[in-house]
């Protein structure tokens, strides 16, 4: 943790151990083995949860891709319907 006045590090002790008593992650889970056994497992649950979003993202990305790829062959075919290409222009 670094000194606010000097930018320097400072030095373990009771200023050092009262500021980070101050902050929210201190408040949240305390310390001792089952403060980091919560955080651990907090931490995990939220991996789990972006790699499901991830997942769910890419499916997205893909139906979205198999439909515009369907639609594009789609209008290929009808022009190549409309007009006949393998006959030279009259």
């Amino acid at each position: 943790m670094r000194d606010e006045a000097t930018n320097e590090y400072m030095p373990l002790g009771d200023r050092v151990i009262a500021k980070l008593q101050e902050m929210e992650t201190y408040r949240k889970y305390g310390t001792g083995p089952e403060a980091l056994a919560r955080f651990r497992a907090e931490s995990a649950a939220f991996d789990r949860d972006q790699a499901k979003k991830t997942k769910e993202d890419a499916h997205s990305t893909f139906e979205y891709l198999k439909r515009h790829n369907r639609i594009v062959r789609n209008k290929l075919k009808m022009w190549m319907a409309r007009h006949d290409w393998l006959r030279p222009h009259k």
